[in-house]
């Protein structure tokens, strides 16, 4: 199976773009992500191989673009309840992202998605089988492959 795994492309948080668009988009989440995930500016700038002074005025710079404290500046540096957040959540977005590309090349080269419904011996009664055979019923209604262990 081919790879289809990429880099984070700038163009998924382009919705935020509406909603503020004096935001400069390119790799701000990025960086924002690197300095979330590694704890420091520095080993963010350097895993990114940028300059630490960059990465430090791209994060303030989003930090006034959202209106959010991100971290905590100063001699402990710490990401914020706010920075948090937003970490988790464009992380997710990105997750959720990269899945659906892959799952897009699945579709385009064939595959289809496959559902398992399993009962297990023991527990079978009349009931499970007249469960089975109405999924079974309902799916050929719809087109869709069965194949029912029953």
């Amino acid at each position: 199976m081919e790879d289809f795994s990429f880099s984070i492309q700038p163009y998924i948080l382009l919705a935020a773009i509406e909603k503020y668009p004096h935001i400069l988009l390119l790799h701000l989440h990025q960086i924002f992500l690197a300095v979330a995930e590694y704890g420091s500016v520095t080993l963010a700038a350097e895993k990114l191989h940028m300059t630490q002074p960059f990465v430090s005025k791209a994060i303030r710079q989003l930090e006034q673009d959202l209106g959010l404290y991100l971290f905590v500046h100063g001699k402990k540096f710490q990401i914020t309840p706010a920075g948090r957040k937003l970490h988790q959540e464009w992380t997710s977005l990105i997750h959720h992202f990269e899945n659906s590309v892959s799952n897009a090349h699945l579709i385009q080269k064939g595959h289809t998605e496959k559902l398992s419904i399993g009962i297990g011996q023991l527990g079978r009664s009349s009931k499970d089988d007249i469960l089975l055979k109405n999924i079974t019923r309902t799916l050929k209604s719809t087109g869709k492959r069965c194949c029912p262990a029953i």
